[in-house]
């Protein structure tokens, strides 16, 4: 999975349509947004801090958002190495205080946070690592760990644990940005792609007969698409 923008609802869609095998255009309203989908491959992994990890300690919560309206939640896919990667997105495009402003498209601010699956067993961190991991976390407030091994084939966990927690946090937000830790995002002209999108769905709902909901869920997703792409069948393919 690479960079892909959804609406809340487009995620939701995706869950349900990919996990559950449920028909979501068969379903009411109601019944969508009462459904709630458990997979066992993804639902068993768990969130905690790195404190709560390297201590031993029960799962502690890791980072959350306070009951905050976000217009946009930006969920980076990260390495516990990567230390050099997470602090050019926070002193760049990905700036705390830059995106905690609200813009006057969205209306709302963006926030940032980093997902990161824990070290293989076999390249166990040093003490110096875990000690910058510990101030990384305590300083910055933005990261969470989910524990399964972070490698190259556990990358699926990685995209899944991100919309696991985007939907069941408990988060508030119009769209959701997914992207790796090696990607420059322009925010300004996302906003500008987001709005023009709404633009042109508000536009084919005031030319429609149909009548709509004024309340009906905007329904967005965006990403790369793979025209001719076939499933690969190769048991030691990423995310396999």
């Amino acid at each position: 999975m690479s960079n892909y923008i959804m609406t809340t609802q487009s995620l939701t869609n995706l869950i349900i349509s990919r996990y559950s095998k449920i028909n979501i255009n068969e379903l009411e309203k109601n019944d969508l947004q009462n459904l709630k989908v458990v997979n066992t491959l993804y639902s068993q992994v768990k969130f905690t801090t790195w404190a709560s990890h390297i201590s031993g300690e029960s799962l502690h919560t890791p980072a959350s958002i306070n009951n905050e309206k976000l217009g946009i939640l930006v969920i980076v896919k990260s390495a516990v190495t990567h230390f050099s990667h997470r602090s050019t997105i926070r002193n760049t495009w990905g700036n705390k205080s830059y995106l905690s402003q609200p813009n006057n498209i969205l209306r709302s601010p963006t926030r940032l946070f980093f997902l990161l699956g824990l070290p293989p067993l076999s390249k166990p961190l040093t003490s110096l690592e875990n000690e910058l991991l510990l101030q990384e976390e305590q300083t910055w407030g933005d990261m969470i760990f989910a524990d399964f091994e972070d490698t190259y084939f556990n990358n699926t966990y990685k995209s899944m644990s991100a919309l696991r927690w985007a939907t069941e946090g408990k988060v508030d937000f119009e769209y959701l940005l997914l992207l790796d830790d090696d990607m420059f995002i322009n925010m300004k002209n996302l906003v500008s792609v987001i709005q023009e999108e709404e633009t042109k769905v508000n536009t084919i709902k005031e030319n429609s007969f149909v009548k709509q909901s004024s309340n009906e869920s905007k329904i967005l997703f965006m990403g790369k698409c793979f025209l001719g792409a076939k499933p690969m069948r190769n048991i030691w393919g990423e995310g396999m």
